[in-house]
């Protein structure tokens, strides 16, 4: 009877998670921010660049960042083609699944989620990994630099 209550507990509990996100999410579809705000997650430790200090929606460390810096990154990953990248999904295998990465980009317009994996043919595209890289605001901030060594490691 007991692990059936933690299991309640832990359902409820993830719940509440999902609707604070979502509730997030809604708000900055309705045009509330007023400029752009980009996550980087590995699995689920991840860093938010926003210009006024406000985080992304989820548990981050949070740089703040000047808003043109953020929107000439957007423009740059849209140009690359990140708003029409589908998710990339691994293949099924038994075991541990794999490290999930997710670029998460929140403009006054939408909120999207781009989700890659460690695994053959799902990790983050190279293109994706060069602006990111060769961005100003993304310097010494050590998730972003595991971030890319992790995604090309697998290339290899």
């Amino acid at each position: 009877m007991h692990g059936r209550k933690e299991e309640i507990a832990a359902i409820l509990l993830s719940s509440l998670c999902l609707l604070g996100l979502h509730g997030a999410r809604a708000q900055n579809r309705e045009g509330l921010p007023k400029s752009s705000k980009v996550g980087l997650y590995i699995g689920t430790e991840g860093v938010c660049f926003s210009p006024g200090g406000s985080d992304c929606g989820r548990t981050a460390s949070v740089i703040t960042t000047p808003a043109n810096l953020l929107d000439e990154l957007v423009r740059k990953l849209e140009r690359a083609g990140l708003f029409t990248e589908k998710n990339r999904e691994p293949a099924i295998v038994k075991g541990t699944p794999p490290q999930s990465f997710t670029i998460a980009v929140i403009t006054p317009a939408e909120a999207r989620d781009f989700r890659f994996y460690l695994a053959e043919g799902a990790t983050v595209p190279e293109k994706y990994l060069a602006i990111l890289e060769s961005w100003p605001g993304a310097k010494n901030v050590e998730l972003v630099k595991r971030f890319l060594s992790l995604n090309r490691e697998r290339r290899r």
